[in-house]
């Protein structure tokens, strides 16, 4: 919603009306500040050009724009010079009025503009004074959770190494080369992919980041040293980006066996990445701190991540020096199978500032939108307006047609999309997460940007921020076409899901990445959880590939693995079996297809509960 126009012509009790309508487009949680009340109050106090507006005493939103000359007082527009204000403790007089002086903080401080601090919830376009001037040195706006405007990306592993295995120019940079324009507003290195290796000293977690750090630490097997990931973290930080550190994927070990486990891994963690130290605790990114963590979360049951997140968000509070953030992967089908919401699962239990949900590799993705049946962006949004902190909902969504085995809409068609689910839902949309940053830097579009560009610029349009810059993408070749199939390669696609892929990048020494990602179901169907009407089953998801050995007849393009009546479906290529995928929740494979569990075919047959 545009600012407030700033005229003198309009009286204050307009004013206020119009400040209170513009706050409900703007879900935003800290401490309470509304009572039982509903209405305006001001915000922090009287005298400051912050309203908090408030509905039977939930905090629905601030609004940061009061016009020029005015301040708060008593819920009302006031003059800014009135003899009530003065001295006010409230922020530097020279500042009132000029647009969104001050932030609040979850923690119910604040912050002041003009403090010579970018902090908080301040941005250059609330506060040029403290974050520069947006489109400056400084990198595009700085960082606000609560907009509709952010574009996200996974980083690390590498996926278009799959795609084109023998052009080394067209695999994925060091993070520092996506920083220096507007495109990206946070990024996930993916991954940390196991959470207890027995290889590390105490059992230390393992990381995976394909070809970009693939050194050990002194005594380690699986824990990497990763300086240069630390530095261009550093670099991408300064430029206002956030980068979060993603936990699990489509191919790891990872999972708790109880609250307790999982709540002592949550230290783990703030010590190793995030803003504590422990001598226990070595860091492979040195001493640079991560904004946050990600939970994609595509195995391993539920128990656990909802203690996880919550008590690492108790940690937060030991460093005020800035701030952090949890967000979740969820597949779009309703619940995801392990981050729920539902019962005692992390998305009903914790409270995540975003939440991604994979609109692909599902029936319910966005090649989908235009069905009522399948398309379930709505059953989201209903979520995460009433869920803990009121969670933006990022529409996740492949960057190529390579990039996952089914939700990839070219441009144009995602543009409409954004359009509609923006005006739809003002206050949850939260912008776009791709998978991944080679995929998208290798999509190249009419206009010469490539589709990270195109898309980042389109949420952006209307934001005082300056558009990301039109450059050509790092390769020549024109982009993959929509049409192009995902077929498996020799080196076996990496699973259509964020995760380190169990066969690997194009490296000399092959390692957990591929285009792991985008596997909206693939979580083992230990935990299965219903989806929409059972009318066509869903289809399946890829996950990793089986041993090169197995073979399949060389007519058929896919069979069941092991055998008819297991959650396993394989898919076959020229004879040899180049990925699985998980069947959907509720599903089993017979023939090839994909059935209903319940089918009477499948009666009394035993499978592994998994053959992965």
């Amino acid at each position: 919603m545009a600012p407030i126009s700033r005229s003198s012509s309009l009286t204050p009790a307009v004013l206020c009306l119009l400040l209170f309508l513009q706050g409900f487009d703007r879900a935003f949680s800290i401490n309470a500040f509304c009572g039982n009340q509903s209405g305006n109050t001001c915000y922090p106090r009287d005298c400051c050009s912050q309203v908090m507006v408030c509905k039977e005493g939930a905090e629905y939103g601030i609004v940061n724009d009061m016009p020029e000359g005015y301040v708060c007082y008593g819920g009302q527009p006031a003059d800014a010079n009135s003899d009530v204000c003065a001295n006010s403790p409230c922020m530097p007089q020279a500042q009132v009025g000029s647009g969104g002086p001050q932030q609040g903080l979850l923690q119910g401080s604040y912050t002041v503009c003009g403090d010579g601090v970018c902090e908080g919830a301040e941005s250059c376009e609330t506060c040029a004074a403290d974050c520069g001037q947006c489109g400056t040195t400084r990198g595009a706006c700085a960082f606000n959770a609560k907009t509709t405007s952010n574009f996200m990306a996974y980083w690390g592993q590498n996926s278009a190494g799959s795609a084109f295995p023998s052009s080394p120019s067209k695999w994925e940079g060091d993070l520092a080369q996506y920083c220096s324009d507007s495109t990206y507003d946070v990024f996930y290195l993916s991954f940390l992919h196991i959470f207890k290796d027995s290889r590390n000293p105490n059992s230390l977690p393992g990381l995976n980041f394909a070809n970009h750090c693939e050194t050990p630490m002194p005594g380690h097997t699986s824990l990497l040293s990763c300086p240069k990931i630390g530095t261009d973290t550093a670099t991408c930080q300064a430029n206002g980006k956030k980068v979060l550190l993603s936990l699990g994927g489509a191919v790891g070990q990872y999972g708790f066996s109880s609250d307790s486990e999982a709540t002592a891994f949550a230290t783990t963690i703030w010590n190793m990445f995030l803003g504590g130290s422990s001598t226990a605790h070595p860091r492979p990114f040195g001493a640079v701190k991560l904004d946050g963590v990600d939970l994609d979360i595509e195995a391993s049951g539920t128990t656990g991540y909802g203690a996880f997140a919550t008590a690492l968000r108790a940690l937060f509070a030991q460093d005020p020096s800035k701030t952090y953030y949890i967000s979740a992967v969820p597949q779009c089908v309703y619940p995801d199978a392990h981050l729920g919401p539902g019962g005692s699962t992390a998305l009903s239990v914790a409270q995540f500032d975003w939440v991604m949900v994979q609109f692909y590799n599902n029936w319910c993705g966005v090649q989908n939108y235009n069905n009522v049946n399948a398309w379930n962006f709505d059953q989201w949004a209903s979520w995460a307006s009433t869920a803990k902190g009121s969670p933006r909902i990022i529409l996740g969504v492949p960057a190529s047609s390579t990039a996952a085995g089914s939700g990839y809409v070219e441009s144009a068609t995602l543009k409409s999309i954004i359009s509609a689910v923006r005006s739809k839902y003002p206050g949850v949309f939260g912008g776009v997460m791709v998978w991944d940053v080679s995929q998208a830097q290798n999509n190249l579009q009419s206009t010469g940007q490539n589709f990270a560009q195109v898309i980042s610029s389109y949420i952006k349009e209307g934001s005082s921020c300056n558009p990301p810059t039109p450059t050509v993408a790092p390769t020549a070749t024109a982009k993959p076409t929509a049409t192009a199939a995902p077929t498996p390669t020799a080196t076996p696609r990496p699973t259509t899901t964020p995760k380190p892929t169990a066969t690997a990048k194009p490296t000399a020494t092959a390692k957990p990445t591929a285009t792991p990602r985008p596997t909206p179901s693939s979580a083992p169907s230990t935990t299965p959880v219903p989806t929409a009407a059972p009318t066509a089953a869903p289809t399946a998801v890829p996950t990793v590939p089986p041993s090169s050995s197995d073979s399949c007849d060389p007519s058929r393009a896919t069979l069941c693995y092991p055998q008819d009546c297991c959650p396993f479906l394989a898919y076959c290529v020229q004879g040899k079996i180049m990925y699985q995928m998980n069947t959907a929740a509720g599903t089993v494979c017979y023939d090839g297809g994909q059935v209903w569990a319940s089918d009477p075919r499948c009666a009394g047959v035993s499978c592994p509960i998994s053959s992965l």
